[in-house]
């Protein structure tokens, strides 16, 4: 059977993201479960009708309406007890059968639908390989979250609450001047970290706010370095509540996708939403993971528990499936044992199958 994917859309390799139409065979990817597989043939592009698959994270993936996808669906047994069954079905038989279950609108229901059917989140962080760093990943994440950086010289000025700021910078290994206090916040410490100046201006371009991002080799890096830079991020700008339930947000757009695409690629299901706040508003990272603690605060991180069964389990709904424009498109198969790969957005999707 000969699916397809759209050009422009971007597969995970060991690199960093690469468009479809650029793997080649013998290039390494990653299936489902986090592990590298090698691509064994690239079909020809060739133009088809597309559809565009939304889930409830915002991910999205184009397809040909042959493609191959993995889909879950809960069902009962004879003793009617709920359990989750894995189909390979192509997009043309999940729209035939009815994307979503239409409900009436309740405070249950408040979209007036339910999700039929659900994509698996990957059942393992993403194996990259370890990466040189430029800036240690905890230094880095914790300067994303809460940190300036000076135009011209590219100097990295960290600010944080006075019982939250020591403790960060604990963990930082560079040296710091003297801490000193905000004069319109008394109860905000701030200080300058030393020698990161020239590393700051050619690595991440002294970003302001708006503009700030994480770089491609945090985002590639190993699990060990994703986890780092996750937890300056989230011991900076993150939030948790008494109950347990946390959340990132920042002004930056990029930023809160990083985060998000990180959180993905350790397993864990994460989604942005925007909120408006009468300043520049910002961009909301709600997310679970289920065995990594996502801080090193330890007025945060004491508050985490694992969680081991998500909202809908380790999975996230389609939302709708809609007819777009003719594309070139692109098959893919890998000699993985779960034929299937990665996408943008940490998508598992399923491989081409040859006849």
């Amino acid at each position: 059977m000969i699916q397809s994917i759209a050009c422009g859309t971007l597969v995970i390799t060991k690199e960093g993201f690469r468009p479809v139409e650029d793997i080649l065979v013998g290039d390494i990817i990653y299936d489902r479960n986090g592990k590298e597989t090698k691509v064994t043939h690239v079909g020809e592009s060739f133009n088809k009708p597309l559809y565009r698959i939304t889930c409830t994270d915002g991910s999205t993936l184009d397809v040909s309406e042959d493609h191959l996808n993995i889909v879950q669906r809960r069902t009962q047994n004879r003793k009617h007890e709920n359990y989750w069954k894995e189909h390979v079905l192509t997009t043309k038989e999940i729209v035939d059968g009815g994307v979503v279950y239409n409900r009436k609108i309740t405070s249950h229901t408040p979209k007036g639908y339910e999700c039929k059917w659900y994509i698996p989140l990957i059942s393992n962080a993403i194996e990259f390989p370890e990466r040189e760093m430029i800036i240690e990943p905890y230094t880095l994440g914790a300067l994303l979250g809460d940190g300036n950086f000076d135009p011209t010289t590219g100097m990295a000025t960290i600010s944080g609450h006075e019982n939250d700021l020591p403790e960060i910078l604990s963990h930082f290994p560079y040296k710091y001047q003297t801490v000193f206090r905000d004069k319109r916040n008394p109860h905000t410490l701030s200080t300058r970290v030393l020698g990161l100046g020239k590393l700051v201006k050619w690595y991440l371009g002294t970003p302001k706010h708006v503009d700030k991002y994480i770089p491609n080799d945090i985002l590639f890096g190993s699990k060990v370095q994703r986890i780092a830079c996750l937890q300056g991020l989230m011991d900076t700008d993150g939030t948790i509540s008494p109950s347990g339930n946390y959340s990132f947000c920042s002004v930056s757009e990029a930023l809160a996708k990083g985060v998000q695409h990180i959180i993905k690629s350790l397993g864990g299901f994460a989604s942005v939403s925007r909120f408006e706040n009468g300043y520049l508003g910002g961009y909301r990272v709600h997310t679970n993971l289920r065995d990594i603690n996502p801080f090193r605060l330890k007025r945060k991180a004491n508050l985490w528990q694992p969680n081991k069964d998500f909202k809908s389990g380790d999975r996230v709904g389609i939302v709708s499936i809609e007819l777009i424009e003719l594309k070139n498109c692109r098959c893919l198969e890998v000699d993985s044992d779960t034929q299937s790969f990665i996408t943008e957005n940490i998508f598992v999707t399923h491989s081409n199958t040859i006849e």
